[in-house]
């Protein structure tokens, strides 16, 4: 187990409606084989000062029944967890829209679950699984409300290349429309003092800064005239991934 410093960029395009887009640093922590499959726990971590991670996501039915289902698939060898996260500093909670557990057999990427919250603190679960190769586009049911200027149904399309390195998640419409586009470009930082300073640094920053950034893009939205689409509770799917 092993904790790393992903750094790069978090980029959103709207493609409906009166478009806009913006680009913002990205950081977070990698933790590599962080779960215990074979007790079904965290593994002890160490983390670096000031920092700390919830795995709350480890409760839900949704991680329970995905771990397990690969777990026991005989035909794999070396199954191991990796989680993309923003962390913890000083205790404060981060606020993390979507995080991502990759699951590995023998280092090969076989699927992914991510995980979602809004500003509303509702929270859903999406199964990715790897279709032939990391460039294929999986198709998967949008289920729950993500913003005020996003229609509520659809379906997401995710483009898994080299991931965690390159995510793209693609919104569209239950027309086939493509709505909005978003992607997360980065790299692991090399292991010197002087890189994890920095990728701390970053980390920081977007933790205090990243709710403000949301709120403001919303702000230049609503000012563009885009069409408020209230929310409502999280009216999907009863399984939302809670116990």
């Amino acid at each position: 187990m092993t904790i790393e410093i992903f750094k790069g960029n978090v980029y959103h395009k709207r493609h409906f409606g009166n478009k806009h887009a913006f680009k913002y640093p990205y950081a977070a922590y990698l933790v590599k084989d962080f779960f215990d499959l074979d007790k079904f726990e965290i593994k002890e971590i160490k983390f670096p000062t000031f920092t700390n991670l919830d795995f709350d996501f480890t409760e839900s039915m949704l991680f329970k029944e995905w771990t397990k289902t690969w777990s026991k698939d005989s035909l794999l060898q070396e199954v191991s967890l990796d989680l993309l996260k923003i962390p913890n500093f000083f205790n404060i909670k981060a606020f993390n829209p979507v995080c991502f557990i990759f699951l590995y057999s023998n280092n090969k990427l076989l699927s992914i679950l991510v995980d979602v919250t809004n500003t509303f603190k509702d929270k859903q679960f999406y199964k990715v699984d790897i279709q032939n190769n990391c460039d294929s586009k999986v198709k998967v049911s949008k289920n729950m409300y993500v913003s005020p200027f996003n229609k509520k149904n659809g379906y997401y399309l995710f483009q898994l290349s080299n991931a965690p390195n390159r995510i793209v998640i693609e919104e569209y419409s239950e027309e086939n429309i493509l709505e909005v586009f978003s992607s997360i470009n980065g790299r692991v930082l090399q292991k010197n003092l002087f890189s994890r300073l920095v990728g701390l640094f970053v980390i920081f920053f977007q933790q205090v800064l990243i709710l403000p950034r949301i709120h403001l893009q919303a702000l230049k939205l609503y000012l563009k005239k885009n069409i408020v689409y209230p929310h409502e509770g999280n009216s999907y799917h009863k399984n939302n991934g809670k116990k």
